[in-house]
């Protein structure tokens, strides 16, 4: 990866782990929601490895985020309650 490849990668884990924690998840059980194991999730909140189009999807449902907001392209909106949602 290059530098800047690099930082983008340590952003978007921050990012996962942050949500992760928030969701009261653990890697194991974000790994399992996405069928991947947690290794792999712990290398992807280092910034160890590359994220591909299809896992960030999955990431950004499990975690009820936008993909903008799980790369950093938007900021983490906070979440509204279902009963909010139905009331517009």
């Amino acid at each position: 990866m290059t530098e800047r490849e690099t930082r983008f990668a340590r952003a978007v884990g921050r990012r996962i782990q942050i949500l992760r924690m928030t969701r009261g998840l653990t890697q194991t059980q974000l790994g399992a929601a996405i069928g991947f194991e947690r290794w792999q999730i712990s290398r992807y909140e280092r910034g160890h490895a590359s994220i591909s189009g299809l896992t960030v999807v999955r990431l950004a449902e499990v975690l009820e985020v936008s993909t903008d907001e799980l790369l950093g392209v938007r900021p983490i909106q906070p979440r509204r309650g279902l009963k909010e949602q139905r009331k517009e």
